[in-house]
C-alpha cells in the first residue's frame, strides 16, 4: 500500500482535508471544490491510482481517517463507483494519499469490492492550486 493516511478536518465552507506533514513543516488544507474544479478545466494534470482494499487498509481508514459510520451508511452503490481524489508525493511521485474518498473506500471494502480507484494530482500543484486560505490561528 503507497498511500498514507490522513484525518478529515471540520468544514469552514464547503468541503477541504487536512493533510498532516511528511516532512514535520505545517499542515494544509485542501479544498476539494477546487480540486473538483481543476479536473474540469485541466485534467491533463491528473493520473490515475488505484488502491487494493484489503482489511489493513479499511482498518488504516477507520483507524485514521475520521470515518463517520453514519456518512458510510448513506453511500449508495452509485456514489461508491465515484473515483475519489488523491495527491502524489515523494521523488518519484511513487506514494499517493486520498484526500477525498475515504468512505467510499470504506464502504466499497465493506460490499466485497477490491479496489479503489482516484484522480491523484502531485502534491506540489495541489499546494500551489488548491489550498484553502483557512481564518488566522484556525489549525
Amino acid at each position: 500500500m503507497n498511500e498514507k493516511p490522513m484525518q478529515k478536518a471540520q468544514t469552514l465552507s464547503g468541503e477541504y482535508y487536512r493533510l498532516s506533514p511528511f516532512d514535520g513543516s505545517q499542515a494544509v488544507y485542501f479544498s476539494i471544490p477546487k480540486v473538483e474544479q481543476l479536473l474540469r478545466t485541466e485534467p491533463e494534470i491528473f493520473s490515475m491510482v488505484q488502491t487494493a482494499l484489503t482489511k489493513e487498509v479499511h482498518d488504516l481508514l477507520i483507524k485514521e481517517c475520521g470515518i463517520e459510520e453514519s456518512f458510510v451508511a448513506k453511500i449508495t452503490s452509485e456514489r461508491a463507483e465515484r473515483p475519489g481524489f488523491a495527491v502524489l508525493w515523494g521523488k518519484e511521485k511513487q506514494h499517493f494519499q486520498i484526500i477525498d474518498g475515504n468512505h467510499r473506500a470504506v464502504w466499497r471494502y465493506r460490499h466485497g469490492l477490491p479496489t479503489f480507484s482516484a484522480y491523484a494530482i502531485p502534491l506540489e500543484l495541489a499546494k500551489e492550486r488548491c489550498l484553502l486560505q483557512l481564518p488566522a490561528g484556525y489549525d
